[in-house]
C-alpha cells in the first residue's frame, strides 16, 4: 500500500496567510472608500456667492459658477447658477432655498452642495461668503 504526504499545515503558514487576507481586505477597502469620495465630490458644484443686507432686501453677488452677477431680492426664494428660479427640474448643478427672518439666513440645499443647511445672521455691516462647502461670515470693508 502506498502512503500519501500530505504538506505540513504550521502555524507559520497560516499566520502568513492570515496576513495576506488581512492586506487584501483593507487594500479593497481602501479603494472602495476612495471611489465613493470621488464619487460625491463630482456632485459637488463650485460656486462662491456673496450675500448682504441692503434696506430691506439681500443682494447676491456671484463670483464663480452662475451665469448672473448680481441678484437682489426681498422675498424667500430659490437660487440657481442662473438665478431665481422654482425648484421643479433636474437640470441644475446646484440648487438652494433661501429664506430669511429679520437678520437670519437660511439655506437649504436640495442639490450640488456639501452642505444640507446653514444658517447665519446677517447684520448691516456684515457680509457672507457662500461655497458649496459651507459659509464665512466676515464685516464688509
Amino acid at each position: 500500500m502506498e502512503t500519501i504526504d500530505f504538506p505540513l499545515i504550521t502555524q507559520k503558514n497560516t499566520c502568513a496567510k492570515m496576513k495576506f487576507v488581512a492586506r487584501l481586505l483593507l487594500l479593497i477597502c481602501c479603494c472602495f472608500f476612495t471611489i465613493t469620495a470621488k464619487a460625491q465630490d463630482a456632485e459637488v458644484a463650485s460656486f462662491k456667492i456673496d450675500v448682504q443686507q441692503s434696506g430691506e432686501s439681500v443682494e447676491l453677488t456671484c463670483h464663480r459658477g452662475c451665469y448672473w452677477k448680481n441678484l437682489s431680492f426681498n422675498l424667500d426664494t430659490h437660487v440657481d447658477a442662473n438665478g431665481m428660479t422654482d425648484p421643479e427640474g433636474n437640470t441644475r448643478k446646484y440648487l438652494f432655498s433661501f429664506t430669511r427672518n429679520g437678520n437670519e439666513v437660511v439655506l437649504k440645499s436640495l442639490r450640488g452642495t456639501a452642505w444640507k443647511e446653514l444658517s447665519f445672521t446677517l447684520g448691516k455691516n456684515m457680509k457672507a461668503s457662500v461655497d458649496q462647502y459651507g459659509v464665512e461670515t466676515k464685516a464688509k470693508k
